[in-house]
């Protein structure tokens, strides 16, 4: 059921009810899939226990921008570079090669992470363009400085994530951890935060999803 956010999920005797704008369904058990920050957005009944609480609103998303730079040619290849570059300062933390596998759309992705990323989203359109663009230029010389076409995800800006690529627990908030896979009666936790391998990445969503499955039906 797309483009129907849930808005409150409530335990009642022997079921779930799930509700949103679009309806409201009732199930045995809930998945909950979402990061932790958007979790703590639902509204509980009854209201989960005061620490799961607590972890939801001390557990922020990363900042993370992802910017894709087309352009008519690779020529960064012609000059026999990767197209990969990492730094350790500037807006940009990592750029790749990300041309299309058959060569058609030539392409260089940058990943302003952290500190940096969240400085530039304070610029605007313009000037972040500007900023990754001369950074692009001193990776790889000037002919990368008029590119066909430029295209940037802030993810932070996203409402239904909120940040990438993953949820991380502030500090003195440990203490609350405990509560982070624990189902809370009959609505299970899942989602790569969740997960003991490849937190923050595809293979640990996947994880987290076989556990909360395993959960429910007692294995």
């Amino acid at each position: 059921m797309l483009d129907a956010p849930v808005h409150s999920i409530e335990q009642q005797a022997g079921e779930v009810v799930v509700r949103s704008r679009a309806g409201e369904w009732r199930s045995d058990h809930v998945v909950v899939a979402v990061p932790p920050a958007l979790s703590g957005r639902i509204q509980f009944d009854p209201p989960l226990p005061a620490f799961r609480d607590a972890l939801t609103r001390r557990f922020p998303m990363g900042a993370t921008t992802k910017f894709h730079v087309l352009y008519d040619r690779a020529f960064w290849r012609d000059n026999g570079f990767s197209g990969e570059a990492v730094a350790t300062h500037g807006p940009l933390s990592v750029v790749f090669d990300n041309s299309a596998p058959d060569g058609i759309q030539p392409a260089l992705l940058g990943f302003s992470v952290g500190r940096p990323a969240r400085a530039l989203g304070a610029h605007t359109p313009t000037q972040r363009r500007t900023q990754v663009i001369d950074t692009l230029v001193r990776y790889f010389g000037t002919a990368v400085a008029a590119p066909t076409e430029f295209v940037e995800m802030d993810w932070s800006a996203e409402a239904w994530s909120r940040g990438c690529p993953t949820g991380f627990m502030e500090p003195g908030s440990a203490h609350t951890r405990a509560f982070l896979r624990p189902a809370s009666g009959r609505v299970h936790w899942a989602g790569t935060e969740t997960s003991m391998v490849w937190t923050g990445y595809m293979e640990g969503a996947v994880a987290s999803g076989e556990r909360a499955a395993a959960e429910i039906l007692g294995l």
